[in-house]
């Protein structure tokens, strides 16, 4: 099986030493070269192939997203695992549409590197347990944020008369029903049923209904 060549460029001295990449790495992975700047790991990139670039965000004079450009654009198969203070979901997304592979916070384990280096070494992204569960929440707030703003946008989409008819259809009265109640006629009641559908995107009155209770556009009590 091809070595799983690695190229660690850090800022501290004792890294390696630290956090000893081999242990929970792969067998045929192997540590072959370690530099303290940039200008040495472009050198370094130029001259030898590697598999993975242990890179840290920290490293003097490292800008990591624009290196990590740079350096995808000259060896686009090369996978870079990224090492920094926590980021921002925003920036840490740049990275990634930069071109890293992975992700981890420096405060990291030497389990998790060799976790994120068997993984990049399969072509795999690697993402930590925090930045993985920190998105998750993200997203979700994203999305529930969407969501009421939908609301509150389809609840001024509907004017108060066709509100009145879809609490009434919640309530399971019919068009004759609907008509009584609101003093109008029931070619009228299923005018205002068409157009809901057509505002609300279902197909029936029981998508109306569902939809209503979903995005809280009516209130039974």
């Amino acid at each position: 099986m091809k070595p799983i060549k690695i190229i660690v460029a850090h800022s501290h001295p004792d890294f390696v030493r630290k956090y000893p990449l081999w242990i929970h790495s792969p067998d045929q992975a192997e540590i072959s070269a370690v530099t303290f700047c940039v200008t040495d790991l472009l050198q370094y990139l130029a001259k030898q192939d590697f598999t993975i670039v242990v890179l840290d965000a920290n490293l003097s004079g490292t800008d990591y997203v624009e290196l990590t450009k740079q350096i995808k654009r000259k060896h686009p198969r090369l996978h870079i695992l990224l090492l920094a203070d926590t980021l921002k979901t925003s920036l840490l997304m740049d990275a990634f549409q930069a071109g890293i592979s992975g992700y981890l916070q420096r405060t990291c384990t030497s389990q998790q590197i060799g976790e994120a280096i068997s993984a990049l070494s399969k072509g795999e992204n690697y993402i930590d347990d925090y930045f993985a569960s920190e998105l998750t929440r993200q997203y979700r707030s994203f999305f529930n944020k969407l969501s009421t703003a939908r609301m509150h946008m389809e609840s001024g989409f509907l004017s108060d008369r066709e509100k009145e008819v879809l609490t009434l259809i919640a309530e399971e009265y019919s068009n004759s029903e609907i008509a009584e109640k609101l003093f109008i006629s029931t070619n009228t009641v299923e005018t205002h049923r068409k157009n809901l559908i057509r505002k609300l995107g279902v197909r029936n009155s029981l998508g109306l209904v569902k939809h209503a209770f979903r995005n809280g556009l009516i209130d039974l009590n």
